[in-house]
């Protein structure tokens, strides 16, 4: 699995399959693994690289302020790398902001840019939320902080229907040799609290998706509204019945949305 060294860190990433670029970015503590229910779908149909975010994975975690301008500073060194002018990037949580700043600051490089679960900038309540994220994993380990994490992570449906996904990839979570170090975990929900785009957001020019789970207690679907009511001409679909994390919940309908709207950029 490919490493470079760009901005004074090693970014780790994966890529695979032919055609027009695509670029998965994972949220909050979370890396490449992240998009293994997208990446076999994408490749079929895209050159697709999927990027461990500085602080997660296999990437370095230097302990300094991590912002999503240094992030997408970060995914534009690894398409450097790989002579990719321009691509479309996914991204979700974290890395929905990443793909804001992208489009934002360096839109030559941008074809389009899907803002899945995610916000203009934190509210109080998240805010809190993650320092106390930060603190239970701080004091009682990865393991708890996990458990907690989950709660937020999945709608309601998932915990009555489907404990097993829920079990699996809580299993993974806590077992993953390359998980967050505390130092990457709490930088990373710094980049989160920090970040503010929503006075810029009109400058966004690109072809833009937006989507927000129905049930998502950690960016509810009145945070994806707003992107869409501030850029121009943004698609924005309330998914049904699915909590923060979709693309896990509904893998296929992600799989289906995501790819038919590049598709149609294409046309």
């Amino acid at each position: 699995m490919p490493t470079i060294q760009a901005n004074g860190i090693d970014i780790h990433y994966i890529a695979a399959g032919h055609g027009t670029p695509v670029v998965l970015l994972a949220g909050f503590g979370g890396d490449h693994l992240s998009w293994g229910l997208q990446f076999p779908a994408f490749r079929a149909r895209h050159h697709t690289i999927a990027v461990d975010n500085r602080g997660c994975g296999r990437s370095s975690a230097p302990d300094a302020p991590y912002t999503p301008a240094i992030m997408a500073a970060d995914a534009l060194a690894v398409l450097d790398h790989l002579g990719i002018e321009a691509a479309h990037f996914v991204g979700i949580s974290l890395g929905g902001m990443i793909a804001q700043e992208l489009a934002l600051a360096h839109p030559r490089r941008v074809l389009s840019i899907q803002l899945h679960s995610t916000a203009g900038r934190a509210d109080p309540y998240l805010r809190i939320l993650l320092e106390t994220w930060r603190q239970v994993r701080a004091q009682l380990g990865r393991e708890m902080v996990q458990q907690s994490m989950a709660l937020w992570l999945f709608g309601r449906r998932t915990f009555a229907e489907r404990p097993e996904l829920i079990d699996m990839l809580m299993r993974q979570a806590t077992t993953y040799p390359y998980a967050p170090t505390e130092v990457g975990f709490a930088r990373q929900g710094e980049a989160v609290v920090t970040y503010d785009s929503v006075a810029r957001l009109g400058a966004i020019s690109c072809p833009t998706l937006i989507t927000a789970g129905e049930d998502d207690l950690l960016v509810p679907p009145r945070f994806g509204r707003e992107l869409a009511e501030r850029i121009a001409h943004a698609e924005f679909h309330l998914v049904r019945e699915a909590g923060h994390m979709w693309c896990w919940e509904k893998p296929a309908e992600f799989n289906a949305l995501a790819l038919d709207f590049i598709a149609k950029i294409a046309r």
